[in-house]
Protein backbone atom coordinates (compact mmCIF):
# COMPACT_ATOMS: atom_id res chain seq x y z
CA UNK A 1 0.00 0.00 0.00
CA UNK A 2 1.24 3.50 -0.80
CA UNK A 3 2.02 5.46 2.40
CA UNK A 4 -0.05 8.52 3.18
CA UNK A 5 1.42 11.70 4.62
CA UNK A 6 -0.81 13.99 6.63
CA UNK A 7 -1.00 17.61 5.62
CA UNK A 8 -0.88 20.08 8.54
CA UNK A 9 -0.14 23.79 9.05
CA UNK A 10 1.36 24.64 5.71
CA UNK A 11 2.94 21.23 5.20
CA UNK A 12 3.10 20.09 1.63
CA UNK A 13 2.89 16.38 0.93
CA UNK A 14 2.62 14.16 -2.09
CA UNK A 15 3.12 10.57 -3.12
CA UNK A 16 5.56 10.20 -5.97
CA UNK A 17 6.18 6.93 -7.87
CA UNK A 18 9.89 6.70 -7.19
CA UNK A 19 11.84 3.83 -5.61
CA UNK A 20 8.93 2.02 -4.03
CA UNK A 21 6.55 4.98 -3.83
CA UNK A 22 8.20 6.71 -0.87
CA UNK A 23 6.44 9.89 0.27
CA UNK A 24 8.03 13.12 -0.78
CA UNK A 25 7.07 15.66 1.86
CA UNK A 26 8.19 18.86 3.48
CA UNK A 27 7.59 20.90 6.60
CA UNK A 28 7.94 24.42 5.26
CA UNK A 29 10.93 23.50 3.07
CA UNK A 30 11.93 20.30 4.86
CA UNK A 31 12.91 17.36 2.71
CA UNK A 32 11.92 13.72 2.90
CA UNK A 33 15.17 13.05 4.81
CA UNK A 34 13.86 15.31 7.57
CA UNK A 35 10.71 13.19 7.74
CA UNK A 36 12.74 10.00 8.17
CA UNK A 37 14.97 11.53 10.84
CA UNK A 38 12.45 13.41 12.94
CA UNK A 39 9.02 11.91 12.36
CA UNK A 40 9.41 8.20 11.80
CA UNK A 41 12.16 7.88 14.41
CA UNK A 42 10.57 10.48 16.72
CA UNK A 43 13.95 12.11 17.38
CA UNK A 44 14.52 15.82 17.92
CA UNK A 45 17.69 16.93 16.15
CA UNK A 46 19.32 20.14 17.36
CA UNK A 47 21.95 21.68 15.10
CA UNK A 48 24.95 23.08 17.01
CA UNK A 49 27.35 25.25 15.06
CA UNK A 50 31.06 24.42 15.11
CA UNK A 51 33.81 27.02 15.09
CA UNK A 52 37.09 27.07 13.16
CA UNK A 53 40.34 26.44 15.00
CA UNK A 54 43.53 27.42 13.21
CA UNK A 55 46.99 27.53 14.75
CA UNK A 56 50.41 27.71 13.09
CA UNK A 57 51.89 24.26 12.57
CA UNK A 58 48.63 22.50 13.41
CA UNK A 59 45.98 20.97 11.19
CA UNK A 60 42.88 23.15 10.85
CA UNK A 61 39.93 21.84 12.84
CA UNK A 62 36.26 22.39 13.54
CA UNK A 63 35.70 22.60 17.29
CA UNK A 64 33.03 23.09 19.93
CA UNK A 65 32.74 22.52 23.67
CA UNK A 66 31.21 19.15 24.52
CA UNK A 67 29.06 20.90 27.14
CA UNK A 68 26.64 22.13 24.45
CA UNK A 69 26.19 18.62 23.08
CA UNK A 70 25.76 17.22 26.59
CA UNK A 71 23.12 19.87 27.36
CA UNK A 72 21.09 18.85 24.31
CA UNK A 73 21.36 15.15 25.17
CA UNK A 74 20.42 15.76 28.82
CA UNK A 75 17.20 17.43 27.69
CA UNK A 76 16.35 14.53 25.40
CA UNK A 77 17.57 15.84 22.06
CA UNK A 78 20.17 14.66 19.55
CA UNK A 79 22.92 17.21 18.78
CA UNK A 80 24.20 17.58 15.21
CA UNK A 81 27.41 19.53 14.61
CA UNK A 82 27.19 22.07 11.78
CA UNK A 83 30.49 23.48 10.47
CA UNK A 84 30.79 26.50 8.18
CA UNK A 85 30.17 25.12 4.69
CA UNK A 86 29.13 26.42 1.27
CA UNK A 87 25.49 27.45 1.28
CA UNK A 88 24.18 24.42 -0.61
CA UNK A 89 25.90 21.98 1.74
CA UNK A 90 24.88 24.01 4.78
CA UNK A 91 21.28 23.83 3.64
CA UNK A 92 21.43 20.02 3.60
CA UNK A 93 22.44 19.96 7.28
CA UNK A 94 19.85 22.59 8.18
CA UNK A 95 17.15 20.44 6.62
CA UNK A 96 18.00 17.68 9.10
CA UNK A 97 17.37 19.92 12.12
CA UNK A 98 14.28 20.45 14.25
CA UNK A 99 15.95 23.29 16.17
CA UNK A 100 19.20 25.25 16.31
CA UNK A 101 21.61 26.11 19.12
CA UNK A 102 24.06 28.95 18.44
CA UNK A 103 26.81 28.58 21.07
CA UNK A 104 29.42 30.86 22.55
CA UNK A 105 32.71 31.61 20.87
CA UNK A 106 34.79 34.37 19.37
CA UNK A 107 33.64 37.93 18.63
CA UNK A 108 31.54 38.74 15.59
CA UNK A 109 33.28 40.55 12.76
CA UNK A 110 32.28 44.22 13.24
CA UNK A 111 31.58 44.42 9.50
CA UNK A 112 28.47 42.29 10.10
CA UNK A 113 26.80 45.28 11.75
CA UNK A 114 28.45 48.10 9.82
CA UNK A 115 31.26 48.97 12.24
CA UNK A 116 34.91 49.48 11.48
CA UNK A 117 37.95 47.85 13.12
CA UNK A 118 37.89 48.03 16.91
CA UNK A 119 38.57 46.11 20.10
CA UNK A 120 37.41 42.72 18.80
CA UNK A 121 39.43 39.63 19.53
CA UNK A 122 39.62 36.66 17.17
CA UNK A 123 36.96 36.75 14.44
CA UNK A 124 35.94 34.27 11.76
CA UNK A 125 33.80 35.76 8.97
CA UNK A 126 32.94 32.31 7.60
CA UNK A 127 31.32 31.37 10.93
CA UNK A 128 29.45 34.69 10.98
CA UNK A 129 28.14 34.01 7.48
CA UNK A 130 27.07 30.48 8.42
CA UNK A 131 25.15 31.58 11.52
CA UNK A 132 23.58 34.53 9.70
CA UNK A 133 22.22 32.16 7.07
CA UNK A 134 20.97 29.66 9.64
CA UNK A 135 19.28 32.39 11.68
CA UNK A 136 17.58 33.83 8.61
CA UNK A 137 16.31 30.41 7.53
CA UNK A 138 15.12 29.62 11.06
CA UNK A 139 13.24 32.92 11.26
CA UNK A 140 11.50 32.30 7.96
CA UNK A 141 10.65 28.67 8.80
CA UNK A 142 9.88 29.36 12.48
CA UNK A 143 12.49 26.77 13.42
CA UNK A 144 13.12 27.09 17.19
CA UNK A 145 16.46 28.70 18.05
CA UNK A 146 18.43 29.08 21.28
CA UNK A 147 21.49 31.32 21.45
CA UNK A 148 24.18 31.32 24.14
CA UNK A 149 26.66 34.18 24.68
CA UNK A 150 27.97 34.79 21.14
CA UNK A 151 24.66 33.28 20.01
CA UNK A 152 22.83 36.19 21.65
CA UNK A 153 25.06 38.62 19.82
CA UNK A 154 24.47 36.77 16.55
CA UNK A 155 20.68 36.87 16.97
CA UNK A 156 20.93 40.61 17.65
CA UNK A 157 23.03 41.32 14.57
CA UNK A 158 21.21 38.91 12.25
CA UNK A 159 18.00 40.85 12.91
CA UNK A 160 19.62 44.23 12.38
CA UNK A 161 20.81 45.23 15.85
CA UNK A 162 24.21 46.40 17.06
CA UNK A 163 26.63 45.45 19.84
CA UNK A 164 28.59 47.00 22.64
CA UNK A 165 31.96 46.01 21.21
CA UNK A 166 33.76 46.20 24.56
CA UNK A 167 31.64 46.76 27.65
CA UNK A 168 34.27 48.28 29.99
CA UNK A 169 35.50 50.87 27.49
CA UNK A 170 32.24 51.66 25.68
CA UNK A 171 29.37 51.31 28.15
CA UNK A 172 31.33 51.45 31.40
CA UNK A 173 29.90 48.09 32.50
CA UNK A 174 32.40 46.00 34.45
CA UNK A 175 32.25 42.62 36.14
CA UNK A 176 31.10 40.65 33.11
CA UNK A 177 34.42 38.95 32.38
CA UNK A 178 35.40 38.00 28.86
CA UNK A 179 38.82 39.61 28.64
CA UNK A 180 41.90 37.45 28.11
CA UNK A 181 42.93 35.69 31.31
CA UNK A 182 40.01 37.04 33.36
CA UNK A 183 38.13 34.48 35.47
CA UNK A 184 34.43 33.76 35.07
CA UNK A 185 32.35 36.32 36.97
CA UNK A 186 28.95 35.92 38.65
CA UNK A 187 26.04 38.32 39.10
CA UNK A 188 22.24 38.34 39.28
CA UNK A 189 19.77 39.08 36.49
CA UNK A 190 16.29 40.56 36.55
CA UNK A 191 13.82 38.87 34.20
CA UNK A 192 11.07 40.74 32.35
CA UNK A 193 7.63 39.59 33.56
CA UNK A 194 5.51 38.04 30.82
CA UNK A 195 8.52 37.16 28.67
CA UNK A 196 9.29 33.73 27.25
CA UNK A 197 12.33 33.59 29.53
CA UNK A 198 10.11 34.32 32.53
CA UNK A 199 7.87 31.39 31.55
CA UNK A 200 10.92 29.08 31.47
CA UNK A 201 12.91 30.27 34.50
CA UNK A 202 10.45 32.18 36.65
CA UNK A 203 10.98 35.62 38.23
CA UNK A 204 14.33 37.13 39.16
CA UNK A 205 16.64 37.96 40.61
CA UNK A 206 18.47 34.81 39.57
CA UNK A 207 22.23 34.13 39.61
CA UNK A 208 24.20 33.61 36.39
CA UNK A 209 27.81 33.12 35.40
CA UNK A 210 29.35 35.73 33.13
CA UNK A 211 32.22 35.65 30.64
CA UNK A 212 31.65 38.20 27.88
CA UNK A 213 33.02 41.60 26.95
CA UNK A 214 30.37 42.27 24.28
CA UNK A 215 26.57 42.49 24.48
CA UNK A 216 23.47 43.73 22.70
CA UNK A 217 23.49 47.51 22.33
CA UNK A 218 20.41 48.01 20.16
CA UNK A 219 18.00 45.13 19.65
CA UNK A 220 17.31 43.94 16.15
CA UNK A 221 13.97 43.90 14.39
CA UNK A 222 11.18 42.29 16.44
CA UNK A 223 13.46 41.54 19.40
CA UNK A 224 13.04 42.57 23.03
CA UNK A 225 15.32 42.44 26.05
CA UNK A 226 13.99 39.86 28.50
CA UNK A 227 16.69 39.99 31.20
CA UNK A 228 19.17 42.57 32.45
CA UNK A 229 22.18 42.69 34.75
CA UNK A 230 22.13 45.15 37.67
CA UNK A 231 24.10 47.64 35.53
CA UNK A 232 21.48 47.49 32.75
CA UNK A 233 23.44 45.28 30.37
CA UNK A 234 21.06 43.07 28.36
CA UNK A 235 21.43 39.45 29.49
CA UNK A 236 18.71 37.87 27.33
CA UNK A 237 16.79 38.73 24.17
CA UNK A 238 13.87 37.03 22.47
CA UNK A 239 11.56 37.32 19.48
CA UNK A 240 8.68 39.75 19.92
CA UNK A 241 5.97 41.56 17.99
CA UNK A 242 5.22 39.97 14.61
CA UNK A 243 7.86 37.31 15.34
CA UNK A 244 6.53 36.42 18.81
CA UNK A 245 5.26 33.04 17.55
CA UNK A 246 8.88 32.10 16.76
CA UNK A 247 10.78 30.49 19.64
CA UNK A 248 13.96 32.55 19.34
CA UNK A 249 15.60 33.09 22.72
CA UNK A 250 19.21 33.93 23.50
CA UNK A 251 21.03 34.41 26.79
CA UNK A 252 24.33 36.13 27.45
CA UNK A 253 25.52 33.80 30.22
CA UNK A 254 26.77 30.20 29.89
CA UNK A 255 24.01 27.87 31.16
CA UNK A 256 25.76 24.84 29.69
CA UNK A 257 28.55 25.29 32.26
CA UNK A 258 26.20 25.39 35.26
CA UNK A 259 24.81 22.35 37.08
CA UNK A 260 21.76 20.91 35.32
CA UNK A 261 19.47 21.76 38.26
CA UNK A 262 20.81 25.30 38.61
CA UNK A 263 17.99 27.89 38.32
CA UNK A 264 19.62 29.39 35.22
CA UNK A 265 21.29 26.19 33.96
CA UNK A 266 20.82 24.71 30.53
CA UNK A 267 18.19 22.07 31.30
CA UNK A 268 15.16 24.35 31.48
CA UNK A 269 16.29 26.36 28.47
CA UNK A 270 17.01 23.39 26.23
CA UNK A 271 13.84 21.63 27.37
CA UNK A 272 11.96 24.76 26.33
CA UNK A 273 13.68 24.60 22.94
CA UNK A 274 12.69 20.96 22.48
CA UNK A 275 9.12 21.63 23.63
CA UNK A 276 8.86 24.31 20.97
CA UNK A 277 9.68 21.73 18.29
CA UNK A 278 6.92 19.45 19.58
CA UNK A 279 4.38 22.26 19.60
CA UNK A 280 4.84 22.64 15.84
CA UNK A 281 2.75 20.06 13.93
CA UNK A 282 4.86 17.45 12.15
CA UNK A 283 4.40 15.17 9.21
CA UNK A 284 3.03 11.78 10.23
CA UNK A 285 3.45 8.81 7.93
CA UNK A 286 0.74 6.15 8.07
CA UNK A 287 0.40 2.89 6.18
Amino acid sequence: MIPKVLHERGLSAAVHPFDGNQPIASRHSKTSFHVVQSTLMNNTVVGVTLRPWRRPGKADRWMQSMSYFSAVEAAGGIPLGIPPLPEDSLRVLYEMCDALLLPGGMDLDPATYGAGPGPEGEVHPELDRTEMLLTGWARRDRLPLLGICRGAQMLTVALGGTLWRDLPTESGAVGHGGTEGEPTRHHDIEITPGSRLHALLGPGPLPVNSRHHQATRTTGENLRVSAQAPDGTPEAIEAAGPDEDWFALAVQWHPEELPADHPTGSLRLVEGLLRATRETPRLVATP
